[in-house]
C-alpha cells in the first residue's frame, strides 16, 4: 500500500497522541531478503513522564509492549540482540522499559520488531502503518517506509 504525498512523509518522520507522553519517529521497515518470509522494523521512541501523565497514574517507567501491523504480518515481536557466551543472540522479548525522558533506538543489533509470516512482502519506497502498544500509555501509530538493506545500512552506520 503505497501512500505518496508531502502529508505523508511528514506523519511517517513523527508520529504522536494528543496530549501524549510517548514520541514515535524514524520509522523503517526492511525490504526482505530475497527468499526469506519475514523482516524486521525499526524505530525511536520517547516516554515522557510529566506531571499530568504522573496525575492519571502512578508516576514510573513506561513499557513498550508490542506493534501491529496489519497489512503485513499478523506475526510481529519485539526481540533484542545481545552477546551470549562471546556471540551475539537475538530473542524474542515480553517488553521494552522505556526510561523517563530518553529516545530508545530499535535498530538494527539491537531492539527491534520482526514481522513473519509475511502476507506479502514490502517493497522499497512503500509505507505501512505501524501501531506501537504501550502498558500505559494509548496506541500511537507512525507510518513506516520500506528501505532497502543498503539503506539501513547507511542511516545506521
Amino acid at each position: 500500500m503505497k501512500h505518496p504525498g508531502l502529508l505523508t512523509l511528514a506523519f511517517a518522520t513523527l508520529a504522536t497522541t494528543a496530549g501524549a507522553d510517548v514520541v514515535v519517529s524514524n520509522c523503517i521497515i526492511r525490504e526482505p531478503t530475497p527468499g526469506t518470509n519475514m523482516t524486521a522494523a525499526y524505530l525511536d521512541v520517547k516516554f515522557i513522564n510529566d506531571e499530568a501523565t504522573q496525575a492519571l497514574r502512578l508516576p514510573g517507567p513506561e513499557d513498550l509492549t508490542n506493534a501491529f501491523i496489519r497489512d503485513l504480518s499478523d506475526r510481529v515481536e519485539l526481540h533484542e540482540v545481545k552477546e551470549v557466551d562471546g556471540q551475539m543472540k537475538m530473542g524474542q522479548i515480553a517488553k521494552l522499559r522505556l526510561e523517563n525522558d530518553t529516545t530508545h533506538h530499535l535498530m538494527p543489533g539491537n531492539h527491534h520488531f520482526m514481522l513473519t509470516d509475511l502476507k506479502k512482502r514490502p517493497k522499497a519506497g512503500e509505507n505501512y502503518e505501524v501501531t506501537l502498544w504501550f502498558t500505559y500509555s494509548p496506541s500511537v501509530t507512525c507510518l513506516a517506509e520500506v528501505k532497502t538493506s543498503a539503506e539501513i545500512q547507511e542511516i545506521f552506520k
